[in-house]
């Protein structure tokens, strides 16, 4: 008996590593086309379940889907609604799993598929680098193997047990015990597709029945939010309404399956003309998630709205990614990218504040300027320019802190590229509004100077107020609108041409209104100062729209 445990436990383990091959290898194969499909492709109910359904099938694993999801809603390009629904949708499938591995592993010779998948993929792995496709691709082959090797360890161990135990002793208990006995055996295996491939080699062995494999199967659906529950023990509150959300829902799913389903399954396995056992357990799986996700689709709405009352955590979104253990490149470069250009409009609302630029005097159309009431009324007013430029800074610490968390995962060429842009972006941010923040105490005294009725410092606010209105109201339609690349550069040449000449038009009209009010030295120096840097401010903002342009074209 010993023995026959022991067979069972190292098949198991084959199995597991075989299926974590198998993952890895379709991931290098897919994984980022994947990922950022399933980032983009989540606009409803059934697209969101679909693309749920169609990744997990793919890459062989709910839980990896599962661990996916929780990073793009933490890094707020997912919205929860969407993530709920890709994570039901996963559930079904991962059932692909066992429709294929009972054919292959049950219906045909394992030792005929597997050596061969083995010795192909072994040998392609030694023949290639590591990072070539080829590679991946023996990887997919030698994982495949493994499974079905392992699988057939699992076969060959409990094949001769009905003979050498009498099976009877496990008949008769409840099928809640069975249920339970799933729950655990996938919350401790983290894989409720190792824990259906340990029903399919029992109910093969004449080891249990089919009653008692259906309530096992249902105990191993509801295992599988473990994974997800682990995951969300700390982040975003986000992460945990996610975990709460495939909970109540694998809950719901599993007991309705248990109290009505599990009764009927000899009537459905009838109406479905399936007779083979091992197809029958199989088929038991795919209807419980699929009524399951059928019944929750027509209510996802709802059911979302119920779940965001739970863990609310408001925080932004940089610091929401920092508290990820282990970043995801596809989710945390478009959140970065999101912060950046929010970033920039918090750094020019904040630029017209100390310049006393009302946000409603730019011609924008309403979208763009309901983004900048929008982005001022979230701007406490009783925070000093001074406090939010900090703010600013404090956002450029914490991406350049995930930069570097970034970059100790491992990056292909066209992420490191566009984490490099975007670190660049974040300094030209930064350095216009240092810029800018640098010449506050001689802004103030020009703001003194005007009120008092001084004509020069009245002047030169004015036109530095009219230049930097027309300047913001250009450049904030090329940030947020998208622009053929020869259109941009064709706009900001002509800004950098307007920005030069109203530098030294600027100092010319400085002069002559000194020489004309007899100014002296420190009020003419002041003047002067504020027109270079408001010059050099705009440079870098220049530069930022153009990185920003590069960083929207590399990601297509």
């Amino acid at each position: 008996m010993l023995s026959i445990v022991w067979e069972l436990m190292i098949g198991l383990g084959v199995f597991l590593y075989g299926m974590s091959r198998l993952e890895a290898g379709i991931t290098a194969l897919s994984g980022s086309r994947l990922k950022a499909r399933l980032a983009r492709s989540t606009a409803g109910p059934v697209s969101s379940a679909g693309i749920g359904a169609l990744i997990t099938t793919v890459l062989q694993s709910s839980s990896m889907v599962s661990l996916m999801v929780l990073a793009f809603a933490s890094a707020g390009i997912m919205p929860l609604y969407n993530a709920i629904g890709v994570l039901i949708g996963a559930n079904l499938g991962t059932t692909i799993t066992g429709w294929l591995v009972a054919t292959l592993g049950f219906k045909l010779d394992i030792a005929a598929i597997a050596l061969p998948l083995l010795g192909i993929g072994g040998f392609v792995q030694v023949m290639n680098a590591s990072s070539s496709r080829p590679y991946a691709w023996g990887k997919t082959a030698t994982g495949l193997g493994l499974l079905l090797f392992g699988l057939g360890l699992m076969k060959d161990s409990v094949g001769g047990l009905p003979q050498q135990w009498d099976i009877t002793l496990l008949q008769g208990y409840n099928p809640l015990i069975y249920l339970l006995a799933g729950l655990v055996a996938t919350a401790l295996i983290q894989s409720s597709s190792a824990v259906v491939m340990l029903v399919l080699t029992a109910i093969n062995a004449g080891f249990i029945s089919l009653p008692e494999a259906g309530a096992l199967v249902i105990g191993a659906n509801l295992g599988t939010t473990g994974t997800t529950m682990f995951a969300s023990l700390t982040g975003p509150g986000i992460k945990r309404q996610l975990a709460l959300a495939q909970v109540v829902f694998n809950v719901i799913v599993s007991m309705l399956a248990f109290l009505i389903l599990l009764p009927l399954l000899p009537w459905t396995l009838h109406v479905l003309r399936i007779s083979d056992l091992l197809y029958s357990v199989v088929a038991f799986h795919t209807v419980i998630n699929l009524l399951g996700l059928l019944l929750f689709l027509p209510l996802l709405k709802p059911f979302s709205r119920w779940i965001e009352r739970f863990f609310k955590t408001p925080q932004d979104s940089l610091t929401l990614l920092m508290q990820m253990k282990t970043p995801v490149p596809e989710a945390v470069l478009p959140a970065i990218e999101q912060a950046l250009q929010q970033l920039w409009v918090v750094a020019a609302v904040n630029t017209m504040r100390l310049l006393n630029i009302k946000t409603t005097a730019l011609s924008l159309d309403s979208g763009l300027q309901q983004t900048l009431a929008t982005v001022s009324n979230s701007i406490k007013h009783d925070h000093s320019p001074k406090h939010t430029y900090g703010e600013i800074k404090h956002q450029e610490g914490t991406l350049f802190q995930l930069a570097y968390k970034l970059q100790q995962v491992r990056l292909d060429e066209r992420q490191s590229i566009l984490l490099g842009r975007m670190q660049e972006l974040a300094r030209a941010i930064v350095y216009a509004s240092k810029t800018i923040q640098n010449i506050a105490s001689d802004i103030k005294q020009l703001q003194q100077g005007q009120s008092r009725g001084n004509t020069a410092a009245s002047w030169q606010l004015t036109q530095q107020q009219q230049f930097l209105s027309d300047l913001y109201g250009g450049l904030l339609p090329l940030l947020f609108n998208h622009n053929e690349d020869s259109y941009l550069q064709e706009q900001l040449k002509t800004m950098a041409t307007a920005n030069d000449l109203h530098f030294q038009e600027m100092n010319a009209g400085v002069y002559q209104r000194a020489i004309k009010t007899e100014q002296s030295g420190p009020e003419l120096s002041i003047q002067l100062n504020v027109n270079r840097e408001i010059l050099h401010a705009i440079h870098s903002l220049l530069h930022s729209i153009e990185l920003w342009q590069d960083i929207k074209s590399s990601q297509g």
